[in-house]
């Protein structure tokens, strides 16, 4: 991959994750065997798709990754709407009613940012396959963008820090009272939990690192 944006410094390139959807489920429904088969017919798909100087790979649990060259967004989502068509025409699962789903998650390449290598755009594409769509539904492609980016370093940030954090005591339990207004007193309490940061000198909110915990 590094070799290819090297030699094509003025070509357009995007990181593609492509999930099957449910993998761990199709192993255990219909078996090894049968999920092999499937992960071979997707290879044969995507290594006959692509073109000069892209490049594709399997990575784990039903995702392939792919390097793909573009001139517009648009192109990029026919493609990937191509691969979609003819992945459902997988005939092993017909017989049990079951519907094949892929996912794709995409970064578009960022030639100004120098910082930018190869594992880090596949973590960005991982992140935009994984994010849910604001108004909660499913979306076939979903593309890393500057909110995805606050996102992704948000939770790099959670990540790097996390370890020191717990060594240094930086988690703080506050009481929150419950209040019994029949009996008209404190009838107990709800513990939360905030992280101190000390860099920042503020209270970090439980939902941007208990997510990233869980």
């Amino acid at each position: 991959a590094d070799d290819i944006l090297k030699k094509n410094r003025a070509t357009k390139f995007a990181v593609v994750v492509a999930e099957i959807k449910y993998f761990n489920y199709i192993v255990e429904h219909f078996g090894n065997e049968e999920a092999d088969k499937l992960l071979k017919y997707l290879k044969v798909i995507y290594s006959k798709g692509i073109a000069l100087d892209e490049i594709y790979g399997y990575y784990a649990d039903g995702q392939f990754m792919l390097m793909l060259h573009y001139k517009e967004q648009r192109t990029l989502i026919e493609r990937l709407d191509t691969f979609y068509g003819l992945a459902r025409k997988h005939p092993a699962f017909k017989d049990d009613n079951y519907s094949l789903k892929l996912n794709f998650g995409v970064y578009e390449i960022d030639r100004n940012d120098a910082a930018v290598n190869v594992d880090s755009m596949l973590d960005k594409a991982i992140v935009a396959k994984n994010t849910m769509s604001p108004s909660g539904t499913e979306q076939l492609i979903k593309f890393y963008n500057t909110s995805l980016k606050e996102m992704y370093l948000q939770k790099a940030d959670v990540e790097a820090k996390a370890e020191g954090a717990l060594a240094g005591g930086e988690f703080v339990v506050f009481y929150q009272p419950k209040f019994d207004l029949v009996e008209n007193t404190i009838a107990g309490c709800e513990a939360l939990v905030r992280w101190y940061d000390p860099e920042k000198n503020i209270y970090r909110a439980p939902g941007t690192f208990l997510p990233v915990f869980e």
